[in-house]
């Protein structure tokens, strides 16, 4: 519920109107003077919740703008600003990235579809399981390729800095069949 108002406040916001709207004809067909207050009260609770939705980062919405500057970095091909992303123990993600490096020059990078993201972990040191379709187009000698991709993710937050300690990417219809793990 807590993470509904936070990621959600304009449904909140929606919601708010309408139980203000209702209280108040409530008290215009009665006159009762405690509805009006009732009615405030209610209007001041569903703005603070809005506001504080508007205003609070949860874990997920933080991770989701990790992801989409990632995303940028990558387009823009500055490795070295992504290589720094990786985790220290991430060593078959870090040589694939270096291997990318080397052989392919990045025009776009998009995040599709992010299917789901699980967190694990005390909140000083979270792990987070990402799964997503992205879409790249990439060039990689002289030919250009777009090249749709399904990828899971492994991060660690690190001191407040997410971290990807595993990557693994899959033809882009992966995440959509069942497969025995």
């Amino acid at each position: 519920m807590i993470e509904m108002i936070l990621e959600r406040p304009s449904i909140v916001a929606i919601a708010g109107l309408v139980v203000v709207l209702a209280t108040l004809w409530t008290w215009l067909q009665s006159g009762n003077k405690l509805v009006i207050w009732v009615a405030l009260a209610l209007f001041l609770l569903f703005a603070g919740l809005t506001l504080t939705g508007y205003f609070v980062q949860t874990d997920k919405e933080q991770l989701v703008t990790w992801l989409d500057q990632t995303a940028q970095e990558l387009e823009s091909n500055q490795f070295d600003v992504v290589r720094k992303k990786f985790h220290p123990g991430g060593d078959s993600a870090v040589a694939m990235l270096e291997s990318w490096e080397n052989r392919l020059v990045f025009s776009y990078a998009r995040i599709k579809r992010i299917h789901s993201i699980e967190f694990d972990g005390p909140s000083a040191n979270l792990h987070a399981k990402v799964k997503m379709n992205v879409l790249v187009d990439v060039q990689f000698q002289g030919n250009e390729q777009k090249i749709p991709r399904y990828v899971e993710l492994s991060l660690y937050r690190v001191n407040g800095q997410w971290l990807v300690a595993g990557l693994r990417h899959e033809e882009p219809t992966y995440g959509f069949k069942k497969h025995d793990e």
